[in-house]
């Protein structure tokens, strides 16, 4: 038999936490340990006699984005016992900094997308004041680790902490500007001429059935620090991303009913995604980048 001891406090970041896989026997040279440890992988260890293997976390996870519960589990195999393999699993809760989006936000009066007031994303923020009030949970939560809050143009100081993070009064000025924004120009084409299919026409293709509504189209996940996930569109749907400034810095075309997306190289910020359909159908939602 085996089990798993260490702490059951969150481990927070440059905090390393030592666990020990205990085994009813000493495992001989030859067995095989696999730490197996979400979002980091498989560290093995060879049998060296002993009844104890311990690994320190988080030397092996240099830090996770999000506050989470994970379960780090072992696999022994011990060939001199018929290749039998032992498995024991423990949860740990992991911490993470506290981080707010955009840190430097700007609302530029001249874009289309100006409303008077810039969303704040404030990720990881189990408490959360600003200018002394509490807004845990304003507006929307995300989850109930994350707050998004929407402020008109000013300077706003705000305290937010976690597990791991107490919280350290921070300033952050939302400014007015004009940005420069260009709109696109319309397409322009030269004059046009009928041709003999203008007086032949060909049959009209047959109507594309099963066209998603607006709702079933998912995204996820939302906020995303490397991928995103986009279900529910039809092969051949153009899936765009823009910035709020409406500069276009993504565009992928689906083979099937999903696509997965690559944002890892996007700057931290607020974006549009915006998935064109077979039948000229635009869906548009919100993206946060982390």
């Amino acid at each position: 038999t085996a089990s798993i001891s260490g702490s059951d406090a969150t481990i927070c970041t440059n905090t390393p936490t030592t666990y020990t896989l205990n085994t009813s026997i000493p495992l001989p040279a030859g067995s095989t340990i696999n730490w197996i440890i979400p979002d980091y992988g498989i560290v093995t260890f060879t049998g060296q006699g002993t009844s104890q293997v311990s690994i320190t976390l988080p030397t092996l996870i240099p830090g996770y984005s999000w506050l989470s519960s994970v379960v780090i589990s072992v696999e022994v195999t011990i060939p001199g016992y018929c290749n039998v393999t032992v498995v024991a699993d423990k949860q740990i809760n992991l911490g993470a900094e506290i981080g707010i989006y955009p840190y430097n936000p700007v609302l530029c009066t001249d874009s289309p997308d100006y409303t008077g007031t810039q969303l704040l994303y404030f990720a990881n923020a189990t408490q959360l004041q600003i200018n002394g009030v509490d807004v845990t949970g304003a507006t929307y939560s995300f989850t109930e680790y994350a707050s998004f809050v929407s402020l008109p143009a000013g300077t706003y100081t705000f305290v937010a902490s976690n597990q791991c993070v107490t919280g350290v009064p921070q300033t952050i000025t939302i400014e007015e500007q004009i940005c420069g924004y260009v709109p696109p120009e319309p397409p322009c084409c030269d004059p046009y001429t009928p041709t003999d299919e203008d007086y032949n026409p060909m049959p009209k293709p047959p109507k594309i059935k099963n066209i998603p509504k607006k709702a079933e189209i998912t995204i996820s996940p939302n906020p995303a620090n490397t991928y995103l996930d986009v279900a529910n569109i039809l092969a051949g749907s153009e899936v765009k991303i823009y910035t709020k400034m409406g500069v276009l810095v993504l565009s992928e075309k689906s083979e099937n009913d999903k696509i997965h997306l690559d944002i890892s190289k996007l700057n931290t910020d607020l974006y549009i995604l915006e998935a064109v359909l077979p039948n000229n159908v635009r869906v548009r939602k919100q993206i946060v980048k982390e």
